[in-house]
């Protein structure tokens, strides 16, 4: 019942040791003729003081302490201990139940690992306390139970086949725990490098259990099958308290040699596949736990190279050093000696409202005014890129990166550079826009989301643009908020994003702010140009004014440039901030008809902008789509200031009938109700009213306007990190094969031994058919986050799989070589344990 069976140096009782006892004493030898000592053969005894066996008379022991016999169980423990220690082989003879249950509880305390063998009633107790209970059929029920083996054989002979079972489960339970902790590795290897280096997160938690539940499962209980690989009853007996299965030098081997090279194969791996789509290793650094690795686009600033279509046609027309792509040429192809310098994501710096929540306040995702609810915008708790850190990092030198590398995979689409927002969803893993049914999609056209849905959608950055000075022209920062801790290149691409201006009384006639109370600081972003600095007043002076130098403004119209280069901290965050996506709802509602006489229903948008005052201004709006809390804030104040964002080259892009990057861009004026409510009164011949009440607006046919999304930079890396992922797994599979044939000896080559196993090779044939399933197999795909990966990124993990095969072949050839059999003087065979052996035989 217990294997392995092995001792240390266990005296056991026995009959047919070579025994020392005292019949001549030494004066006998002084006298005696040399002929008739080796006549005798007196010359072949040994004393008994130096011999490694000895007899012992149960009921009469020589006790040398008090000079008298006594019986065994009279024996103190420093002469159990002198017997034990010196002497290997004792016979105890006319041994009771008593002596036996005593012999067993000495050696026991003397850390010696027992085996006891009887079969009557009075043994009982002692099998019980032995480590080791034998026993045979033919025992009585009660020391059957008491003991831990039966021998089926009917005969103690088999005791000999059951040491040599033990052993070699032993053997090859130690095999299979090191195979199974050495994938451990490169697993926590990925998760350290996505923690302290923050790289993008290189294996995830399905891809651990593909591992280790399918690739590492059939070999691991092949291994246990494993024939022995040399003479197993010539093996020493394992000292049981010292040497357990897993040990310093079994963790050691598997972890921090076989376990390292296996880490470095997955992460060459996924540098490799990252590297072929278009970000180097430096371009990773920091990408990771933010989360904004495939969540955000990427900003990157450029040496060289050249913008590119997708067709890769070259933009003559623009550097990429200091100008950003346009949207006719949103690549960039390094391939003229071309580099990426630096990049970043941007900043969420807009703190957002609500609270996550699994009854998050619906939107619709393509209508602006929906965002708006009582008390501000509400994004699930979930902070927002802005507009400003965009200009901002546009003004440092950082662009819009989309590696034409990425244009060239397999995955790429064209429909990623204009998508359309309101249609199927853009990718079947971490998806923004939820999935729709045919009959959903034709009642939810305008994708009205809710729920689980609303929390997805804002993980990543919203669709449109999200303003501060908008929303807030002093940009006053939310002091209660911790400042986002901020990398240096962050704080190289917001450089001049939030400056300040101290004012303060006693400033000796310095220049002052005139709305400024003593001691405050202000943003200068928030100055609208030409107000002389004031805090906007009156609806009207809250709308934006684009009159400045351009170098110095920016979309909204902010000043950009440093003041007395006192600068605020560039992680702050603002809790305010207007959503406008450009979707032309400056719409004349349904109330604002009925309730203002004289408003002409046809008027153009330009009309509408030139006279908004003599409609908008004393009209508060009272629903909550429009709702601030700002005083003189309404509606059409709301509408005028996104018109700024109209035409911003990140705003959402119009296209009529589909959408395409290449399509001609509907103006503002032509925007007219692409989205709305049924409250709405507007009618054309393009427009219908839906089946289903509440889901909107819906413009159909070659009319239809589109309103479509520049999703690239998001969707190339979270691609690229897919098919790294995958890559990572493939290399981390082929060093598992590798290691699998490797620990099928601890001692012998694998040449020498075989691949005999044949549960093992069908093992490692499953553990590659698992590993292709899950690279091509779309269903897989979509459940684990991997992508069917190009032959060529299946290689990267092939050389270090033959490294571990290497490396462990040759460290098995020179520990067999260090590790020797000598004679010594008496003639015997001693074994030398080499150094290799000491410390690397697990």
């Amino acid at each position: 019942h217990h294997s392995p069976l092995t001792t240390h140096h266990s005296p056991l009782t026995t009959h047919h040791s070579p025994l020392a006892t005292r019949h001549p004493q030494m004066s006998d030898y002084l006298t005696m003729p040399v002929e008739e000592i080796i006549a005798k053969g007196y010359n072949k005894l040994i004393d008994p003081d130096y011999s490694t066996a000895a007899i012992v008379t149960a009921d009469r022991v020589y006790n040398e302490r008090t000079k008298q016999y006594a019986d065994l169980e009279d024996m103190d423990s420093e002469w159990w201990e002198r017997m034990f220690r010196n002497k290997p082989e004792v016979v105890i003879a006319r041994c009771r139940p008593i002596h036996r249950q005593l012999v067993c509880l000495n050696l026991q305390r003397l850390d010696y690992t027992v085996a006891l063998t009887g079969m009557g009633p009075e043994d009982a107790i002692a099998l019980q306390d032995a480590d080791i209970g034998i026993t045979t059929p033919e025992a009585s029920t009660m020391v059957q139970s008491a003991a831990d083996v039966i021998l089926t054989g009917g005969h103690f002979a088999g005791i000999v086949e059951l040491i040599k079972e033990g052993r070699l489960v032993y053997e090859n339970l130690k095999k299979t725990t090191a195979f199974l902790t050495v994938s451990n590795v490169p697993q926590m290897m990925g998760i350290f490098a996505h923690v302290w280096l923050q790289l993008p997160l290189p294996i995830n938690a399905t891809l651990v259990l593909l591992v280790d539940l399918v690739t590492n499962m059939i070999p691991s209980i092949a291994m246990a099958g494993e024939p022995p690989e040399k003479p197993l009853m010539l093996q020493p007996p394992r000292k049981l308290k010292t040497e357990p299965i897993i040990t310093f030098k079994m963790i050691f081997f598997s972890y921090f040699q076989i376990g390292v090279i296996q880490a470095f194969a997955g992460m060459y791996a996924y540098f490799v596949v990252m590297a072929d789509y278009g970000f180097s290793p430096a371009h990773l650094y920091e990408g990771g736990p933010k989360g904004n690795w495939g969540n955000a686009p990427l900003y990157c600033k450029f040496d060289g190279g050249k913008y590119v279509n997708t067709r890769g046609e070259i933009d003559t027309e623009r550097n990429p050093t200091t100008q950003r792509p346009t949207h006719l040429y949103p690549l960039w192809d390094g391939s003229d000696g071309g580099s990426v310098m630096e990049c970043v994501h941007p900043i969420r710096n807009y703190a957002g409202g609500g609270h996550f929540s699994l009854t998050a306040s619906p939107i619709n995702i393509g209508l602006a005014s929906s965002y708006y609810h009582h008390g501000g915008a509400k994004t699930t708790g979930r902070s927002m890129i802005t507009v400003e850190t965009l200009d901002a990092l546009e003004y440092n030198g950082f662009y819009e990166y989309i590696p034409f590398k990425a244009r060239m995979s397999a995955f790429w689409k064209d429909d990623w550079l204009s998508y359309d927002i309101t249609q199927s969803r853009e990718s079947l893993s971490s998806n923004q826009i939820p999935y729709r049914n045919e009959e959903e999609e034709e009642h939810h056209r305008d994708k009205r989301i809710q729920g689980q849905d609303v929390l997805r959608y804002y993980q990543k950055p919203s669709l449109g643009l999200w303003s501060i000075c908008l929303d807030d022209p002093l940009m006053e920062p939310a002091h209660k908020l911790e400042p986002e801790a901020t990398s240096p290149y962050e704080e190289d691409g917001l450089k001049g994003f939030a400056t300040w201006m101290f004012t303060a009384s006693g400033n000796n006639g310095k220049e002052k702010d005139p709305d400024a109370t003593s001691g405050k600081r202000k943003s200068l972003w928030g100055w609208y140009v030409g107000d002389g600095g004031r805090h906007p007043a009156t609806p009207y002076e809250q709308l934006p004014k684009m009159a400045y130098n351009a170098s110095a403004v920016g979309s909204t119209g902010c000043r950009r440039e440093t003041i007395h280069d006192l600068s605020a901290e560039t992680g702050s965050l603002y809790t305010h901030a207007l959503f406008c996506n450009g979707d032309g709802y400056r719409v004349e509602k349904q109330f604002y008809k009925k309730g203002k006489p004289g408003v002409d229903p046809e008027k153009s948008w330009l009309r509408e902008r030139l006279s908004w005052k003599a409609w908008g201004d004393g009209h508060k709006f009272h629903d909550d789509l429009f709702a601030t809390e700002k005083p003189g804030m309404n509606e059409s104040v709301l509408r005028e200031k996104c018109a700024v964002l109209d035409n911003h080259h990140h705003q959402l892009a119009y296209c009529k009938t589909e959408c395409h990057y290449e399509c001609p861009r509907v103006p503002p004026e032509g925007r007219f109700n692409v989205t709305g409510f049924q409250e709405d009164t507007i009618k054309n011949p393009r427009q219908k009213k839906s089946d289903n009440p509440g889901a909107g607006w819906e413009v159909y046919g070659e009319g239809r306007t589109c309103q479509c999304a520049n999703i690239a930079s998001r969707m190339v890396q979270t691609e690229a990190l897919y098919n790294a992922r995958t890559a990572f797994l493939v290399a981390i599979v082929f060093c598992q094969i590798a290691t699998v044939i490797s620990f099928k000896t601890r001692w012998l080559s694998v040449v020498e031994h075989g691949l005999g196993n044949p549960l093992l090779n069908v093992g490692l044939f499953a553990s590659l058919m698992a590993m292709a399933l899950a690279t091509y197999s779309p269903m897989l795909n979509d459940l684990l986050s991997t992508r069917p990966i190009r032959f060529f990124h299946w290689m990267p993990g092939l050389p270090w799989a033959c490294v571990i095969i290497v490396y462990d072949e040759a460290r098995k050839f020179f520990m067999r070589n260090t590790s020797r059999r000598t004679t010594n003087e008496n003639g015997e065979q001693e074994r030398v344990i080499g150094w290799l052996e000491s410390n690397t035989h697990y």
